[in-house]
């Protein structure tokens, strides 16, 4: 579900592939999910917040 749900929003609206962008959206969901995984490890929320400005600033999240 939430697979389907990235990939609507990265097509934007657009006919692109939905099996070409699904594996951006299961790596972006993937990315999201650490990030979590770690914030909660360490009882650190602004860990994620972190986690999540530092895939952006990469490009690996938009």
């Amino acid at each position: 579900m939430n697979e389907n749900w990235l990939v609507g929003v990265l097509a934007s609206g657009e006919a692109e592939d939905a099996d070409r962008l699904r594996p951006r959206a299961r790596a972006i969901f993937a990315a999201v999910s650490g990030a979590q995984m770690i914030a909660h490890g360490r009882n650190e929320i602004a860990a994620y917040d972190d986690v999540i400005a530092a895939y952006r600033g990469s490009s690996l999240l938009p």
